[in-house]
């Protein structure tokens, strides 16, 4: 079934709150640069770090997200979500994430399982080091079950297996060096039967690193 909510729709809700993000990250990090002090020797140290794209900050080695997850679609369902993320040179990662969802709409009951795998980069915002966000690139399958609510249906089941891609970030707020709370938006289109669904997900958790 197509989704109600347009993708363009989707798309700039999505890009508008990205960007809002961004902005106000980037403020941050130009007043922290005006506030350094470039007549010692330290300070232009300092400095030179804030403006180099290549040194964001260390990524950890390994991070594990857990929290529940909205997947919003025509409806919504509320799910769990799990994911592991290794971290190589350069702060590239590969991630693998394990979801379930579960909800009803217009008398269908549905539940769905999302297994993906992709690659992360970790940004450690020079101007605020306790917060980082971490762009995702993903791909998997999502197995589903659906079932007919109707009376006229007799409880009719329907079983299927989509193919889903999730284009998103992170960000994350240092709690401890070695906890982070997290908040995870993605773009989550899925094709199943020759349909494509535009579909959203939102998630909160909390990040447990290891370096």
């Amino acid at each position: 079934m197509q989704a109600k909510l347009p993708g363009a729709t989707l798309l700039q809700a999505f890009f508008f709150a990205f960007f809002l993000f961004l902005t106000v990250v980037c403020h941050a990090q130009i007043s922290g640069i005006s506030s350094i002090s470039v007549s010692e020797n330290a300070g232009k140290q300092q400095l030179k770090r804030m403006i180099s794209f290549a040194n964001y900050g260390e990524s950890p080695r390994s991070e594990i997200y857990l929290g529940p997850s909205f997947l919003l679609h025509n409806g919504s369902s509320v799910g769990f979500s799990a994911a592991y993320t290794r971290y190589f040179q350069d702060n590239f990662g590969a991630t693998a994430e394990l979801s379930y969802y579960s909800g009803k709409t217009d008398q269908i009951k549905r539940t769905q399982v999302v297994a993906m795998g992709g690659i992360t980069y970790y940004i450690q915002m020079p101007a605020l080091p306790e917060l980082s966000m971490s762009p995702y690139v993903m791909i998997g399958l999502s197995p589903s079950t659906s079932k007919s609510l109707r009376t006229e249906s007799n409880g009719a089941v329907t079983k299927g297996t989509a193919f889903v891609a999730a284009v998103g970030s992170s960000f994350a707020y240092e709690v401890t060096p070695s906890i982070a709370a997290s908040l995870r938006v993605d773009l989550n289109p899925t094709i199943i039967n020759g349909f494509t669904n535009n579909n959203l997900r939102i998630g909160a958790g909390i990040v447990l690193r290891s370096f």
